[in-house]
Order: structure tokens, then sequence, then C-alpha cells
């Protein structure tokens, strides 16, 4: 059952790479694409109702995590150039960027509905320490 629905979201993605459309952002437009959607659930009709359930759960899980990966890449992005800063800073220089960086990963843990729990927050913190 797995196969068929795995079948209908790699060619999903199949569509994205021949298109030459295979980025991040285009995946997840094409995920959500209602064509796309609509040729899916047309084969998926076609299943057994068990088959057809576990299709529609992956589908959710997919699209599921299409959101948080667009909401994490949001509240991660904001990282980006004060980190990059910190990478080619002299040992002298780090100190006074510390209090920006810790206040940027604050706002994101604050504000972020993934981002928000123990673990990602150590994980946050373990990466820019890096």
């Amino acid at each position: 059952m797995l196969n068929c629905s795995a079948s209908i979201l790699t060619l999903k993605l199949n569509v994205d790479i021949e298109c030459g459309c295979a980025d991040r952002d285009s995946i997840c437009r094409n995920i959500n694409n209602g064509n796309l959607n609509q040729i899916a659930i047309g084969i998926c009709a076609l299943l057994p109702s068990s088959a057809l359930r576990c299709v529609t759960d992956l589908w959710l899980v997919v699209q599921d995590g299409s959101y948080q990966a667009q909401s994490n890449l949001k509240f991660l992005s904001i990282l980006k150039d004060p980190c990059h800063e910190l990478a080619d800073a002299q040992p002298k220089d780090i100190p006074p960027m510390l209090p920006k960086i810790l206040s940027l990963i604050r706002m994101i843990w604050v504000n972020s509905e993934f981002y928000n729990t123990k673990e990602r927050l150590t994980g946050i913190l373990r990466k820019v320490r890096h």
C-alpha cells in the first residue's frame, strides 16, 4: 500500500525535476498544486479504501512537513548573516556579537511554532557554538 503512495509522491517530484523547477519552493508549490492533487486523487480512487487512507495520511504528513520547513526557514534565516559574521570574526571580536545572536535565538524560541522546544533550542545553540 505504501509503495503506491510513495509512487504518487515520486511522480509529483519527478514532474518538478523534469520541469526544471526542483528547488524547495517549487516542490512545495507543486505539492499543493490543485491539478497534480486531482491526478493523484484520481489514481488513488482506483485503490482499495485502505490504500487511499494510507495515501491520504502520507499526503498530510508531506504537507505538514512542507509547512514546518517553510516556517523553520523563515525563522532560521535571520541567523544567517550574524553567524557568517561570527564565523569570520577574530576571537577578540566575538564577545560583543553574542548578545545579538542570543537575542535572535530568543526571538525564534518565543515566536516560532516549531523551534519552541528545549531540544530544538539546544540544537540551535550547539550549531552556533560550532
